[in-house]
C-alpha cells in the first residue's frame, strides 16, 4: 500500500513519534505535514529531538484541557495550517484531541490511520473494551464529525498482532530502529517503569524489592555480562532506587528520546533486555532479534490492572517473549 495523497500526520509522544516515522517510510508518503500536540518539558523535548535527527519540521501546539481545546478547535485551529488532507496519521486511538484536530482539516471521505501508543492498541485490535465514561463522552464531538462527513477511520498500523476484523491491519516493523548486525553483544538491560504507580497496586512488597530480585535473577544467569538501568521516563526515581544501582554497581542511563532509539543510535547490542510488562520488550524484540526479551511478572492488588497484566502477559508469550516471577 502507498499513501500518494495529501496527509497530516498528528502525535503527541516520542513513541508515536518513531511510529509516523516508520509509518512514511513504509508507504512512501512524500506529501505530508506533522502536528505535535504536547506541553512543554521533557516528553516535548524528546519529541522535538527525534524529529531533528530525521529532519522533519512539525507545528507545535501546546496541549490544553478537551473543553479549552474544543473552543479553540472550533474558531481558531483553522489557521494552523492552509489546506485540506485527504489521508491522517493519528498517533493514539484514545487521544480525543488528536483526533479533532485532524477531522478539523480532513476532506470529506477522507482516511484515518492510528498508531500505536504503549499496550493501548492491544485491546482495540483484540475486540476488547475498557469503558471510559470520560473519554467516551469526550469522544461525542469526533463520532459527529465522523459520521457527517464519512471519515473512514478503520486502519491500523500497529506492532500488535490483533483478532479484529473491525480494522484493517499493517504490520509495523520499525525498521527505522534497525541496528546492524555486525556489532558484537554485551550488556543485560532492564527497562524502568512508572514506579509510583506501581507501588500503588502492588499487594506485598515495593517496586524496589522487585527491582532487587531481578538483578539477582540476572547476575545469576548472565554473571560476566555488566548491567544497565534504564528508568521510564516519566518515574519519579527515589533515592533508594538509585541506592540499589550504586549498591549492585550498575549504571544508568537516561533516556535522551525513547530507550528504541536511545539503543539504536547508540548500537547498543544486548545479551537480554528485562522489563516489567513494557511495550518496549515487544518492539526492542523487532529491533534485537538474537537478544534474549524477558518480561518480569508484577502482581496486582486491584482487579482491574491484574486483568489487564495478565492479557499482557498471555500476549508477550504468544510473541516468545517468556514472563518470569522474581518473588
Amino acid at each position: 500500500m502507498q499513501i500518494n495523497k495529501p496527509t497530516l500526520i498528528a502525535v503527541s509522544s516520542p513513541f508515536q513519534c518513531i511510529c509516523a516515522l516508520e509509518a512514511i517510510r513504509v508507504f512512501s508518503i512524500h506529501d505530508y505535514d506533522m502536528c505535535v500536540i504536547c506541553n512543554k518539558g521533557k516528553r516535548l523535548e524528546q519529541i522535538q529531538g527525534i524529529l531533528k535527527q530525521f529532519d522533519i519540521k512539525a507545528i507545535y501546539i501546546p496541549s490544553p484541557d478537551y473543553f479549552v481545546f474544543i473552543i479553540k478547535y472550533i474558531f481558531f485551529y483553522r489557521h494552523i495550517v492552509n489546506r485540506k488532507y485527504d489521508f491522517g496519521l493519528c498517533g493514539d486511538f484514545k487521544n480525543v484531541n488528536l483526533k479533532l484536530l485532524l477531522s478539523r482539516f480532513l476532506k470529506r471521505k477522507a482516511k484515518i490511520m492510528y498508531l500505536d501508543d504503549g499496550f493501548t492498541s492491544i485491546y482495540p485490535l483484540n475486540n476488547i473494551v475498557y469503558k471510559d465514561l470520560k473519554i467516551q463522552i469526550r469522544e461525542l464531538a469526533y463520532k459527529l464529525y465522523r459520521s457527517i462527513n464519512g471519515i473512514n477511520d478503520r486502519f491500523y498500523f500497529s506492532i500488535f498482532k490483533g483478532t479484529t476484523t473491525k480494522y484493517t491491519i499493517y504490520n509495523n516493523e520499525l525498521k527505522v530502529l534497525q541496528v546492524p548486525m555486525d556489532i558484537p553483544k554485551r550488556g543485560i538491560y532492564i527497562l524502568g517503569t512508572v514506579t509510583q504507580f506501581v507501588d500503588s497496586i502492588l499487594p506485598n512488597k515495593n517496586f524496589c524489592d522487585y527491582f532487587k530480585a531481578t538483578i539477582e535473577f540476572v547476575k545469576q544467569k548472565y554473571p560476566y555480562q555488566p548491567i544497565f538501568y534504564s528508568p521510564h521516563a516519566r518515574t519519579i526515581d527515589t533515592k533508594l532506587m538509585k541506592k540499589v544501582c550504586e549498591e549492585y554497581g550498575i549504571n544508568t542511563i537516561v533516556s535522551t528520546f525513547s530507550v528504541e532509539i536511545d539503543y539504536s543510535y547508540n548500537q547498543y547490542n544486548p545479551c537480554a533486555i528485562l522489563g516489567f510488562g513494557s511495550t518496549a520488550l515487544i518492539t526492542l524484540k523487532k529491533i534485537y532479534t538474537k537478544a534474549d526479551i524477558i518480561n518480569v511478572f508484577l502482581p496486582s492488588k486491584i482487579e482491574l490492572y491484574a486483568n489487564k497484566n495478565r492479557f499482557i502477559n498471555d500476549y508477550l508469550q504468544k510473541e516468545s517473549i517468556i514472563t518470569i516471577e522474581v518473588l
